[in-house]
């Protein structure tokens, strides 16, 4: 004889997100319609009190969730934000029951798995490094805008030197939008290791020709780069005093191992492996392969 399935979550509710409005499925045979505005995700947490509701379910939908999300937890209520290929996954007919009401079911049986949610100090340094992930990102477009005009000018430097926006690429980029144009005295601001194995091919390669539209394109873009660049410094800024915040209380424990160095976007966080290692307890990953303190903090 085949079981029945149990309640597990009797107090359970489901609530469908949208990016208008939140439908709200206590069990009562109701369905509730809330607008998304901050009060009304104020509003859903006093019906759901009301209700003596413990637990939510909700789809992940966007970024729709964020909020009403956290103001449930705020109020102690346990959310459980369910993936919707879940939730597809499970079987039974869906075509006469609207979400909310789907979800409210699925969930008072058990039958949904909540998908991991960091604490919220997590989420803020989250929130900033994927910030300053899009800032590089943004940085990197204008790098190649920035080579597409020393190419148009047929200012062949991306082809001697692996990168312009390095010491010896920046420095001649800045002297070309100051206004210099001897290759001689541009070749002449690259550092000693590119002067001693290829000073004659970074000398051809600026001999270009100098065109007013590329070179206005060329300062947008460099401009442009700058200014990213110092966004990402202020993200850097940010995670740094919530590092603090986060580890003022906590003691460094183990003794740190030799310190990979950071060939790429490395961040402007003095002694990052100090606050990494409190949050972790000691345990250093440093020694496994491919594992440097930026790729460490950005786990």
């Amino acid at each position: 004889m085949a079981k029945t399935l149990e309640i597990m979550h009797p107090n359970a509710c489901g609530i469908d997100i949208g990016s208008k409005n939140f439908f709200v499925d206590p069990g009562e045979d109701t369905i509730k319609v809330f607008s998304t505005f901050i009060t009304d995700c104020h509003a859903i947490r006093d019906y759901l009190k009301s209700m003596d509701i413990t637990t939510v379910a909700m789809e992940s939908i966007g970024v729709y969730w964020v909020i009403l999300y956290a103001v449930l937890e705020e109020a102690g209520i346990d959310v459980f934000l369910v993936n919707g290929r879940d939730v597809k996954n499970v079987p039974g007919r869906k075509s006469d029951v609207k979400d909310c009401q789907w979800l409210r079911q699925l969930h008072s049986y058990g039958l949904l798995r909540k998908s991991f949610i960091p604490g919220s100090e997590i989420r803020k340094i989250r929130s900033y490094l994927r910030l300053r992930q899009d800032h590089i990102r943004a940085a990197a477009t204008q790098v190649h805008l920035m080579q597409k005009s020393l190419t148009q000018m047929n200012i062949r430097l991306t082809e001697v030197i692996n990168d312009i926006t390095g010491v010896s690429g920046l420095a001649i980029i800045k002297a070309i939008l100051a206004g210099e144009r001897n290759p001689e005295v541009l070749t002449s601001l690259c550092v000693s290791r590119i002067l001693k194995t290829k000073k004659e091919e970074v000398l051809k390669s600026l001999e270009g020709f100098y065109a007013q539209e590329h070179l206005f394109s060329l300062t947008h873009a460099f401009k442009t780069w700058e200014y990213y660049n110092s966004l990402i410094k202020e993200c850097d800024a940010e995670v740094e005093q919530q590092l603090l915040l986060m580890t003022k209380d906590k003691d460094t424990t183990g003794t740190p191992g030799k310190r990979k160095p950071i060939r790429y976007h490395k961040p402007e966080i003095k002694d990052l492996h100090e606050p990494l290692l409190k949050l972790s307890g000691g345990k250093d990953p440093i020694g496994i392969a491919g594992i440097t303190d930026y790729s460490f903090y950005r786990l």
